[in-house]
């Protein structure tokens, strides 16, 4: 099974303490196949091979392949958050309930906002405004024609 070959890389990966004993690494190399002279070469690098032995044809090589794929897949979506997103209606289909809330309650501020101008005049305004653009907002886009940016050109 695929994503638990990646899961076994990544625990590898993880638990990949040394390329010798007594000495620390500095990183970890990911490789296809098992590579003993690279722990010789690099005894500072921790050496994860995507499977045991050597992938001798076409097929293993590029089930080897597919499995660093998802590994660094996983390792992406571990890594990241949705939150540059969340006022980006194309992304909608990817948030769970508290997302949405959270989503619904931005939006309401912004028309709360919208309804006040003299709000959008106030120095802290800019500070809401950046907000909501790494929210992944470009406030016209919840606002078309009615909420301009002030730092973005019209249209």
């Amino acid at each position: 099974d695929l994503s638990s070959s990646a899961a076994d890389a990544a625990d590898a990966a993880g638990a990949a303490g040394g390329g010798g004993e007594g000495i620390a690494t500095f990183g970890t190399a990911l490789t296809l196949s098992d590579r003993p002279f690279m722990s010789e070469l690099w005894p500072d690098l921790a050496c994860v091979p995507m499977g045991a032995g050597i992938a001798a044809t076409d097929r293993g090589r590029a089930a080897r392949l597919r499995t660093l794929e998802v590994l660094l897949d996983l390792a992406c979506c571990r890594v990241t958050t949705t939150a540059e997103h969340l006022l980006d209606s194309k992304f909608l289909g990817s948030f769970g309930e508290s997302d949405l809330q959270l989503r619904d309650e931005l939006v309401r501020l912004l028309g709360a906002l919208q309804a006040e101008p003299c709000c959008r005049q106030t120095a802290a305004f800019s500070l809401i405004e950046d907000m909501m653009r790494r929210l992944g907002s470009s406030t016209t886009e919840i606002f078309p024609d009615r909420f301009p940016s002030r730092t973005e050109p019209p249209t």
